[in-house]
């Protein structure tokens, strides 16, 4: 919402349609491309993290390591002790993985944050309103006699 308000504020009323349809599909756009990126990397750490318990049938084993959904699932089929230590095994996998996705996604939104303040600063002399403040010199009081 907030990109959207600056976008629209900024753009000369003749093109705010056509800015609001670029700041809309660039939020979609963005939107599906971390959740590919972050999905799949989290879906990767999931497979190299699991650590399943010694003893499963090779089926169980393949199934288990292609998600937690599948390792759930599985487990429901399996004895008690198995089924415990399968699902502590895929919990603990998933849980890594989300993690690092979340410090991940934190670290480029900071960056990202620390570019946007460096680089959409306004600069000196663009015609902003900070400039026609800060350019124009105070009132003097008429000197007196």
């Amino acid at each position: 919402m907030l990109v959207n308000t600056i976008v629209l504020r900024v753009a000369p009323k003749e093109k705010s349609g056509s800015a609001a349809s670029m700041s809309e599909t660039g939020a979609e756009v963005g939107a599906a491309l971390g959740i590919a990126v972050f999905g799949s990397l989290l879906a990767m750490i999931y497979r190299l993290r699991v650590d399943l318990p010694e003893g499963l049938p090779e089926s169980v084993t393949s199934a288990a390591e292609q998600g937690m959904p599948s390792a759930a699932a599985i487990a429901e089929q399996l004895p008690a002790a198995q089924a415990g230590e399968l699902l502590a095994a895929a919990e603990n996998a998933f849980t890594t993985g989300l993690t690092t996705v979340s410090y991940l996604s934190a670290a480029v939104a900071l960056v990202l944050a620390i570019l946007a303040a460096l680089y959409l600063r306004p600069k000196a002399g663009d015609g902003s309103a900070e400039d026609e403040v800060t350019s124009q010199e105070p009132e003097r009081a008429p000197a007196q006699a």
